[in-house]
């Protein structure tokens, strides 16, 4: 279910000005992590129809969501990326 509402997303982020996106984990634990010049391109694409649409459904996926913004010189590792969620994550349920 995941990969059929995440297909649409990775298959035109760059479009929304997403300088890099990768993903890790599988089954009970899957992270994304995107890059970004800047909130206002970031923002753009959280908001757009098809990451809206994803999100709608992860109330099937997921007991929650959590998410951790930052701005950085580069881009963390996924050991880093993975200590800052546990330490600093913010959690949705309302997707």
């Amino acid at each position: 279910m995941l990969i059929r509402y995440s297909g649409p997303i990775f298959g035109n982020i760059r479009s929304h000005k997403c300088l890099s996106f990768s993903t890790s984990g599988l089954w009970l634990n899957h992270y994304t992590m995107t890059v970004w010049n800047n909130e206002e391109d970031m923002k753009e694409f959280v908001f757009s129809k098809e990451h809206k649409a994803a999100m709608a459904k992860t109330k099937e996926m997921a007991s929650g969501v959590k998410f951790y913004q930052a701005e950085m010189n580069k881009k963390p590792t996924w050991r880093e990326a993975k200590r800052l969620i546990k330490e600093n994550c913010q959690r949705s349920n309302n997707f």
